[in-house]
Formats: C-alpha cells, structure tokens, sequence
C-alpha cells in the first residue's frame, strides 16, 4: 500500500500560473476534446503557485527541436528531479573520466522537458508539503516485514530529498526542514486497532517500531494540540514547499545545462538539441501538450531497434530515443494500457491564515496584539473516524497552516471526484457544502496555548479541562487538485510494458513526495542505461511492489 494515500492530495502534471493561461487556452480546449485525459486549461490557483517562479511558462527555443535523445513528460517533481539525476550523473561520469585520464563520456544527452500548462503546476503544486508514512499506514500492512520495507523506503527518501536540497543550496528558500509529525486519532476504537499492531511489532523488535512512539494517552489533547484526540504517534518527517523545491531545482539546471535560443539559431531552427548529431543539453518546453505517442516504423520489427517514439503536440512532433511519463493520473491518455491501472481523482486543500485580535488588551505587546494559530511545530495527519477520513495539515514556518482532506463530505458522489481530471477555476471545483469543512478551522480542530498551558500543569487532574475556543481562522484559499490512483496504492516504475526505450514513473497515490525523490534516481539510472526496474531495485531500495509489468497490467 501506498504511504499515504489519503495524506497529501497530488495532482496530475501542468496547473495555473497568474501569467501563462492566455497563450494556450483555446487550443488546449480543443486537444482536451480530442484526448479526454489531457490536463484541462485553466486550472484554479493554489496556495503554493502565489509566487510564480520566472521559468513559468519557459520555452528554452522558439520552436521545438525534431528530435531528442530523451523526451519527459510531465514537470513535476518526478520529471525534474529525473531529469536532474540524468544530467548530474552523466557530468559526473565525464569528471571522473577526466581525473583518471580515460575515455570521457560522449556529450550530455539532449533532454527535452515538455509540459502540457506551466511548469510545475499539477501535483507537486497542491499537495500538502510534507512528507511521511502513516502508521495506520503501516499497520495496514500483512506482514512485519512490508512495514519494515515500507518505512525504511521513506526514511530514505527524505534523507535523498535533504541530499538534493543541501547539495543545491536550496533548504532556506524551500523551507525545508526535518520534523516530527502526529497521527492522531479521535475514535478510540480506531486508535487502539493500530497501537495493537504497533505493541506486537515493538514486542518483536520489528525495526520500523524504533522511529515510531506513542503519545501518552493521559495528555494526549494536551501534546498534539488536538481537540477530543483519543489517541496519537509521533512519526519522522519533513515539511518543504514543493513547487519550490522543483523550479528552484530546475533553475539551476537550465543555468548550467540549459539549451539557449542562440543556440537554437546558430543550428538552423528545429533542429536545437536533437539526438543523434544536435548537441546536448536540456531543452525546456512549456504550454505544450503531447497529445499522443506514434511509432515511425509503424509496428513494424525493426520499431525496437530504432528506439523513435513520436510525441505529437500542437507545435509539431519531436522523435525521441527514450521517453519517460511523468504524467501521474493523466498517463493512460498518453499510454491506454494503463487505463483502470493508473486512474485520476480529484481531492481538496486548503490554506488558513490566522485573524488578527479584534480588541487586543491594554498590556498586551505589540506582537501579542497580532493573533496567531497555537504553536505547531509538528505536521499531523488527523483521523476523524473509520466512517469519515483523515486529513493531513502542515503548519508553515509564517504562522499559516495547509489543510487537506475531507473527503467525506464529498465521497458519496463518485462522479465529482473518481475518474474526473477538472481542475479548473471555471467547473472543476466541488459543492460549497464540501468546503464548509474548512470554515473556522483550526479554532474547531485545534486548542489554544493557555488551554494547553492549563492541562499541563494539572498533572493529577482526573477530569479533563473544558477547551477553549482557538484563535478565529478562514480559509485563504480553496483548490482541488488530481490525484492518480492505482489498485495496490503503489507507484508504478519502470519499463513501459513491451517498449524497451519507454519508462513510467507515475500513480502516486496521493503520497508522490514520500516516494519520488529517492526512486527518481532509479529511474534515471534506468533510462541512462536502457535498464529495467529490476537491474536497479536494490540499488536503490526500491520496494518490490514498485516495478510495473505484466502482473500489476493485468
């Protein structure tokens, strides 16, 4: 199973910029009708896109090249972080060469980048900025042994993640940070049912109960902050802003590999970046959609050989030697085989940001005059019962929080969220009723200090203290997002089924942070090396359920 599947809201490639919507509009509506599992145009705004970076709508070359020696789809976190490993080891390999005075590798590979909206706009672009495995997660699982495997997977990572990110120098612009998380429960029931599995592994000394601890049941409001918590564990995490993590990475690409318009120009037009005899480089193509994938020798035996995969856009069709889709819930329009294999569905999110004190007291400070939400250092995932969901909430570093979930108010009507790719401002959002779950919030949900203060100090206490209202909250801003869903609640990874020189690295559901950054550079072996996921799995530490083939097809 995934590792958090109804955690973070993970939404399909593309999304909404301030500046980019008009260029493609119209057409893109119209390849929509074409292809029913295109990214929809004009997509809502999101919390984390309000600050849109400068490569938004980046097109490296007015035209694009005719071909390539490697094409991603998709500019999320899976495409760019698969594209940074491609490109880093490859200069790496050409160092190492050179200290040792052999063979330097053959120039960089031309990579082209391709996006049907703005770069970095779909999933990576709405979910909830952290990064964990649920312990209900894990206790879901048949054997000790899977939730060994699984926790170890997203402790590795995040640890590839923070790699990645000290590496670029990119932790305080990303506001990243290492941290603690809560699952807390508010059903008694369903809390003891996972603390069951959880007392039996730790009884056994199952190694995945060593970074997992239980909160005191006796102060459990008190620690998580959480009104009528039943219940909770304290988990590893980390907390980033995505879409920052991707176009800051992407950034420092495009400076040092990046394939300019002069370039483009000095080789005639088209022809920038082109694989077999164009120079290399990452070529980064926005507002562009493949709308479907030919092969030129039309089926015929020596297709293989070749290794040309044609992706058709509406700006004309580039043949590639490798493809990799990126594409999340939106891969079966470009790849019908995943069709019922990798299905998309929409989820909320929120952002809130706290009142200001309407009558501030005479002795309060200034600082204390601007109200702020109770001190949260930890991420949470709140379990409001079996007959309900969970939501997951990442309180930021500026005092607001990010909120996602309630699907119960939604999920009784399969039609507005199962199989449904619109997100858009115009039609794709939910009914109001759905968003009444984010009225007044956090003062509903969570308690204030004093009250926390209060039940701390009452340490023999038997009656639990009356929780006071938290400070006023209203939702910032409301957004959907699409999410990829697979049978198992496992990505798929690897070779596209019966093509050598394609590989999919989607079907996220829900949890892409916790899976993407370490398994991108598993990918990025394998289209390096024309390797399949099972050259690379123990690697990488890839989990066995991972590899897409025959078995998950059917």
């Amino acid at each position: 199973m995934a590792c958090n599947k109804d955690h973070e809201h993970e939404v399909g490639d593309g999304g909404k910029h301030a500046h980019g919507h008009g260029r493609n509009l119209d057409p893109q509506s119209d390849i929509t009708m074409k292809n029913p599992l295109l990214p929809v145009p004009n997509p809502m705004p999101s919390y984390w896109l309000n600050q849109p970076h400068r490569y938004a709508d980046l097109r490296s070359t007015p035209k694009l090249p005719e071909k390539c020696d490697i094409a991603i789809i998709g500019s999320g976190m899976a495409g760019v972080l698969t594209c940074y490993h491609i490109l880093e080891d490859r200069r790496k390999q050409q160092e190492a060469a050179f200290l040792k005075n052999t063979n330097t590798p053959s120039t960089l590979p031309s990579i082209l980048l391709l996006d049907a909206r703005t770069l970095c706009s779909g999933a990576t672009a709405r979910n909830g900025g952290h990064s964990k495995v649920k312990t209900s997660t894990l206790t879901s699982l048949p054997t000790a042994a899977a939730r060994n495997a699984l926790q170890a997977y997203v402790r590795s990572n995040t640890l590839a993640l923070k790699t990645l990110i000290d590496k670029e120098g990119l932790a305080e612009a990303c506001e990243f940070e290492l941290r603690r998380s809560f699952d807390v429960f508010l059903d008694r029931g369903e809390f003891l049912g996972v603390k069951r599995v959880y007392e039996e592994d730790v009884e056994k000394g199952e190694e995945w109960t060593r970074y997992v601890s239980v909160v005191p049941e006796r102060y459990v409001e008190s620690v998580t902050q959480v009104r009528g918590a039943k219940g909770a564990f304290s988990v590893e995490a980390a907390g980033f802003w995505p879409y920052r993590v991707v176009t800051r990475v992407l950034e420092g690409m495009v400076g040092r590999y990046g394939v300019g318009q002069e370039e483009e120009e000095e080789q005639g037009g088209g022809g920038g970046g082109g694989g077999g005899g164009g120079g290399g480089g990452l070529n980064v193509q926005m507002n562009t959609p493949v709308t479907r994938v030919s092969y030129p020798s039309d089926g015929k035996s020596d297709t293989e050989e070749q290794g040309e995969t044609a992706l058709h856009t509406p700006r004309g069709t580039v043949l590639a030697q490798k493809v990799v889709f990126a594409t999340n819930a939106y891969t079966a329009g470009l790849v019908p085989a995943y069709t019922d294999i990798i299905t998309p569905y929409k989820g909320m999110n929120s952002h809130h940001t706290p009142s200001s004190s309407p009558s501030p007291t005479p002795t309060s400070s200034s600082v204390c005059r601007q109200t702020t939400f109770p001190h949260l250092n930890h991420t949470y995932n709140i379990h409001f019962g079996p007959s309900l969901g969970t939501d997951y909430l990442n309180p930021r570093p500026n005092g607001s929080l990010v909120a996602g979930g309630g699907s119960w108010f939604f999920k009784a009507d399969t039609a507005l969220w199962y199989n449904n790719i619109d997100d858009s401002v115009k039609t794709g959002h939910f009914p109001q009723s759905a968003y009444s779950h984010w009225e007044a919030y956090v003062e509903a949900t969570f308690l204030t200090s004093s009250t926390s203060n209060q039940k701390h100090s009452t340490h023999d206490a038997q009656e639990p203290q009356e929780s006071q209202p938290s400070p006023k909250s209203s939702p910032e801003s409301v957004w959907v997002g699409i999410q990829a869903s697979t049978p198992d609640g496992l990505p798929h990874v690897g070779r596209v089924l019966g093509q050598r020189r394609q590989w999919v690295f989607a079907g996220f559901n829900g949890g892409g942070m916790s899976f993407i950054p370490g398994a991108s550079r598993a990918v990025a072996k394998m289209v390096a090396w024309d390797l399949g996921f099972g050259d690379v799995k123990g690697e990488f530490g890839l989990l066995e359920g991972m590899g897409t083939g025959e078995e998950r097809m059917r």
